[in-house]
């Protein structure tokens, strides 16, 4: 074993032996101080085999010339072949070892930054503060703390309470919870407001849970009006206003309307169809600077008609700010047109549809169905559909009362009560 890890180090190789005198020529090695190891006989008995090293193979000349022993190289082994091999191949070593060099480097790096949770803040300008704090994409993983980097993100921004950064792989992920919106929302649903009507029509119900209301059931109001106020005066036993608050009116106000619909459909269309020809222009931008290619021969006619579709991307968005590297690919396809005729049944299918996607978009938004009718009727270039459409729908639009308009009324307020009590004084 010790002589096959020796001979590795310094290369050896696998001989074969012929010759009439090889029991000789074995012995005449043993003598000479030159190892041979694995040695066994052939399956005929006239050959061989046999390790040496290098170094004793190359003296191995004038010992078969006396024994008429021809030892012939059957493998070579051992560091001194490889790196022989090496230098035959050595632009690809150089470059399997620069390409593990590079993974290395690059591993160590942070080439994404990831944000979740920001809704006032953009991820723009969080990134612009990383990069002024000296985060980036490139930078060094060992040089930034998660720990340091929370902390100057709380004090760098008054308005996020609460920050996680972590380090996962080569990429940095910034968890945060912005505190302003919630105040905004919650200053927002307490500030006083009265509950005005989002469409006209006649009121179905109302239930008043805070304010005052200003409509009955039955009534007809018309966009724009008050249906619970904001403003409640306290009335005391003798009639008079004791006081008056002003809160954010809360309440469940149904509202009836009536809406024509109407979709006139031509008879006529043009239908377009796509020729086949198409070309893609691929363009890269850095800043100002802009690199496009595209295939000379397949040049675009300018007399034809052609759709533009056009799809374009930042590389790496999640990188930096200092990489503004930006891809787009633009396809022009020649288009054709052909005029068609719609049949009633085509006419009548496509203008359901329409109708049905308006309603569909109407009880998305809130509004509760509850008649409608439509007819279709053929006229001189076209298909009309007309409908009346019946709905009701919950009010959910407020009106804010300054607080100027509050100040003025108390100051009106408090000077008709000195007034009235001056008249009292005098009378």
């Amino acid at each position: 074993m010790i002589h096959k890890i020796i001979g590795w180090l310094f290369g050896y190789v696998t001989m074969r032996l012929r010759g009439e005198e090889l029991e000789r020529f074995v012995n005449m090695c043993r003598h000479k101080g030159m190892i041979l190891w694995q040695m066994y006989w052939s399956k005929d008995k006239k050959e061989i085999y046999a390790n040496i090293s290098l170094k004793n193979f190359w003296k191995l000349r004038s010992l078969a010339r006396k024994t008429h022993v021809v030892p012939l190289v059957v493998e070579r082994h051992g560091g001194p072949f490889i790196v022989q091999k090496m230098r035959r191949r050595a632009s690809f070593f150089v470059g399997l070892v620069l390409f593990l060099g590079l993974v290395l480097f690059f591993s160590t790096r942070i080439w994404g930054i990831t944000f979740y949770g920001e809704r006032y803040h953009t991820k723009e300008s969080l990134l612009v503060y990383l990069e002024q704090n000296g985060v980036y994409g490139g930078v060094s993983a060992k040089a930034i703390s998660c720990a340091k980097l929370e902390d100057s993100i709380r004090k760098g921004y008054q308005d996020i309470g609460w920050v996680s950064a972590e380090k996962r792989g080569s990429k940095l992920f910034v968890r945060l919870q912005e505190v302003k919106l919630i105040e905004q929302q919650e200053e927002k649903d307490t500030a006083p407001a009265s509950l005005v009507a989002s469409q006209s029509g006649k009121v179905i119900s109302i239930v008043t849970r805070e304010g005052t209301a200003k409509v009955h059931a039955g009534d007809t109001v018309k966009k724009g009006d008050v249906l619970i106020s904001g403003k409640v005066e306290i009335v005391g036993d003798s009639g008079e206003v004791m006081e008056t608050r002003f809160v954010r009116a809360g309440g469940t106000v149904v509202v009836e309307s009536k809406k024509e619909y109407r979709n006139e459909l031509p008879v006529t269309y043009e239908k377009k169809r796509y020729t086949g020809n198409e070309k893609q222009i691929y363009s890269v931008s850095f800043e100002d600077k802009s690199f496009f290619w595209h295939n000379p021969l397949n040049r675009l006619e300018t007399e034809k008609k052609y759709d533009i579709i056009a799809e374009d991307g930042r590389l790496c968005p999640d990188l930096s700010l200092r990489f503004p590297l930006y891809w787009k690919i633009t396809t022009y396809r020649q288009v054709d047109y052909e005029k068609k005729t719609y049949t009633r049944r085509e006419a009548v299918e496509r203008l359901e549809i329409k109708h049905w996607e308006y309603l569909k978009k109407k009880e998305d938004a809130g509004y509760r169905i509850r008649k409608t009718k439509p007819k279709i009727r053929k006229l001189k270039n076209s298909y009309l559909l007309e409908d009346t459409i019946t709905w009701r729908r919950n009010q959910e639009k407020y009106r804010k009362i300054s607080q100027e308009s509050i100040q003025k009324y108390k100051q009106k307020q408090k000077e008709e009560n000195e007034t009235n009590g001056n008249h009292g004084d005098n009378h």
